[in-house]
């Protein structure tokens, strides 16, 4: 009966989920789990999904993944930014880095339609700006105020 594979001693071969199942803290155990899910699509969203949050689990400060399960999350939802923020917010929860807020911001703003009413030709009174373009002024103010000393 054909199955598994076995190893020299007769034991099926450990799954990458196997491996960060006994070692959650080894870091090169998640990464080496992600990468192929990240090449894989679709049909292997639920499963990156999964991965994302079990290494954000035990290493929130890894920012990049805040922002990787965010476009992710965006992305299943049809390029919805409702979708990406609660991701973001997580993110900056657990790490108030300027990385991610710079990341947070760029989508915020791509999100806009119009960035450049952010700039100096931003409309003055608040009754003008779109709901997202509020979104983005807020971000950055909340960027400043929490990391703004090491920009």
């Amino acid at each position: 009966m054909a199955g598994r594979p076995r190893s020299p001693d007769g034991e099926p071969p450990k799954t990458a989920w196997d491996v960060v199942a006994e070692k959650p803290w080894d870091l090169d155990a998640w990464v080496a789990l992600i990468q192929p899910l990240e090449t894989a699509g679709d049909a292997a969203r639920d499963e990156l999904r999964r991965a994302y949050e079990g290494i954000l689990r035990h290493f929130p400060l890894c920012y990049g993944y805040w922002d990787k399960l965010a476009r992710l999350e965006r992305a299943a939802a049809g390029g919805n930014w409702a979708a990406a923020a609660p991701v973001y917010e997580r993110g900056l929860a657990a790490v108030k880095c300027w990385e991610l807020y710079l990341k947070y911001a760029k989508a915020a703003v791509q999100q806009c339609g119009a960035p450049e009413r952010l700039g100096d030709n931003a409309p003055q009174d608040a009754k003008e700006q779109s709901a997202e373009e509020k979104a983005a002024r807020d971000i950055f103010a909340r960027a400043a105020a929490d990391v703004g000393a090491v920009w």
